[in-house]
């Protein structure tokens, strides 16, 4: 593989330091927004790198539609620039999830974004929940690589590769999600059979279509993560040339998502710019591209993310008032105190490292079931818990999903091969508690744990011990398998976060978390 970086001569003039905002756009320009990964977080927070004591409000989607409508007014009008999102629209707040996203499809629809992908998170409420945003989506919001049971054909209710005639010129635009869409979400268990494929078929499939029906240029929204992209553009001079067209299927920009990778600069893999902001609504991709109308290519362009700091981009007063009732209605349920922390309670990084929070979790979801071990996937902890006064809404924040507690009993064996899955196979690793793993990391990857203990004695290979873990790791999610295979499986219908919330509130005199080692190397044995 090429390494992705940025070659003046592969693009000349291309210019991607921050500079002064200047509206004027050359007839050749076409000038592209777009945000990727909001998760629903379309309040205004509070930029607290700038200053802990005071820190200056910056992000939601009141502002972001001033930054838009600036850019609109110079261009023209709502036709005059592109505006995209890359997927994942609502997961993660009351604002994105207390509607299933209904919310976040009457924004973008009022914000009129013209297209984006489907993010592995729209399936979280299940294929039925994705087809009634899909029906109230003004928006095109495609994935070309998911598919009807035992098919190849896209599901009725996904719209298709577009084309959209903007400023003389033929764009073709269509949509990928995550190949991985079974392992990050429970859609294997729906009962609809939809299922994601391999990317670059899908996308040489649409890239041929688009070619095929006029298309001058080819732009894929992608919720596949940067990785995946610059495969994607790698691969892209395997792409046939579209049947009855003498240019070929080529791919000219990628706008992505998934990976909430924050690309102050485009990479260019394989001469296609690849662009992504980030996550959570806090900034702005700004793209302006000189197009070749002579080569049909793109012969320059600009890039920056630009930050949504309400100094300079206030609020609009139009998408506030919008928002008012529905802030309104769920303020009354997340603004309730219900605990207190007594110090920051962290998450720590998504590797084999006991956190404090992880900690907590599982202690949590141990005591309420009484079981042996309880296991809680790092990914599934989505935000630290603050100092101080706890609201509802903190706690949302670190367990937005709906997951229910589930039971199961599972032999010493089957509790190894999770915890050696988590120890190097690309899953999101585990936190856990009731055990105490020695592994070493100078070992192969299947071969790295060293010993494990359960309650201070020694992990029986042949010993049924009673488990504890989310829904979504109990249906075989983020690649465990295993827990699917547990005796006597138990959901118990008690939703993750009401379990914590009861704990937090038998707590008055406030919490931490256990900040032991569970994870441990084999030095410490």
């Amino acid at each position: 593989m090429r390494v992705a970086v940025l070659f003046l001569l592969l693009f000349p003039c291309v210019s991607c330091a921050v500079v002064d905002h200047l509206y004027e756009i050359h007839p050749d320009e076409i000038v592209i927004l777009h945000t990727n990964d909001v998760h629903g977080n379309i309040r205004g927070m509070k930029a607290r790198w700038i200053s802990a004591d005071n820190p200056p409000p910056y992000g939601g989607s009141a502002s972001m539609m001033t930054f838009i409508k600036e850019w609109r007014r110079a261009t023209g009008g709502d036709t005059g620039i592109l505006l995209f999102d890359g997927g994942d629209i609502f997961q993660g707040t009351p604002e994105g999830n207390e509607t299933r996203g209904s919310l976040m499809i009457a924004l973008m629809n009022l914000m009129k974004y013209d297209a984006g992908p489907l993010g592995n998170h729209e399936f979280d409420f299940g294929v039925e929940n994705v087809k009634r945003l899909l029906a109230e989506s003004k928006v095109p919001l495609m994935a070309e690589n998911v598919y009807l049971p035992g098919t190849e054909l896209r599901p009725p209710e996904i719209p298709g590769p577009i084309i959209i005639s903007h400023r003389g010129i033929r764009i073709g635009v269509a949509g990928l999600v995550t190949e991985e869409l079974k392992r990050v979400t429970s859609i294997e268990n729906d009962p609809s059979g939809w299922h994601a494929d391999s990317e670059i078929p899908a996308a040489r499939r649409a890239a041929q279509e688009l070619r095929a029906r006029g298309a001058d240029m080819v732009i894929f929204l992608t919720h596949c993560g940067v990785e995946h992209d610059t495969l994607i553009a790698e691969h892209a001079d395997d792409f046939d040339t579209a049947p009855g067209s003498p240019i070929p299927a080529r791919i000219d920009l990628i706008v992505g998502g998934h990976s909430h990778t924050r690309l102050e600069t485009a990479i260019v893999q394989n001469g296609v710019p690849i662009v992504q902001t980030g996550c959570y609504g806090r900034a702005v991709g700004e793209l302006r591209i000189r197009w070749d109308r002579a080569k049909k290519r793109i012969h320059s362009f600009q890039y920056r993310l630009v930050d949504m700091m309400h100094s300079r981009y206030p609020e609009d007063t139009v998408v506030v008032e919008f928002l008012k009732p529905w802030f309104a209605d769920i303020d009354k349920r997340m603004n309730r105190i219900v605990g207190r922390a007594l110090k920051p309670i962290g998450r720590g990084p998504r590797k084999p490292v006991s956190s404090p929070l992880g900690n907590l979790q599982t202690d949590i979801m141990r005591a309420a079931s009484g079981v042996d071990i309880a296991f809680q996937n790092k990914g599934g902890i989505r935000a630290d818990v603050p100092q101080g006064e706890l609201r509802l809404r903190d706690l949302y924040a670190v367990s937005p999903f709906g997951n229910t507690l589930v039971t199961m009993k599972l032999p010493g064996a089957k509790i190894r091969m999770i915890v050696e899955q988590s120890l190097g196979y690309g899953t999101t690793p585990l936190e856990f508690s009731g055990m105490t793993v020695y592994f070493d990391a100078a070992r192969s990857v299947g071969d790295r744990i060293v010993n494990i203990f359960v309650a201070g004695e020694p992990l029986y290979k042949e010993r049924l011990y009673t488990v504890a873990t989310n829904s979504f790791l109990g249906g075989g999610g983020d690649g465990y398998p295993w827990f699917k295979e547990g005796l006597d499986f138990q959901e118990t219908g008690r939703n993750l976060l009401d379990v914590e919330v009861a704990y937090y509130e038998s707590h008055p005199e406030g919490v931490t978390g256990p900040e032991d080692a569970r994870w441990k190397s084999v030095e410490e044995l």
